[in-house]
């Protein structure tokens, strides 16, 4: 019952730590 949300939310928080990644390096580039 816990697990299932906090690995969703890891990986959501993952998932918009990669876009903003990826955001800097176009801006950056």
């Amino acid at each position: 019952i816990y697990v299932i949300p906090y690995v969703t939310g890891c990986f959501t928080n993952f998932k918009l730590s990669l876009i903003n990644y990826i955001n800097i390096k176009l801006v950056w580039s």
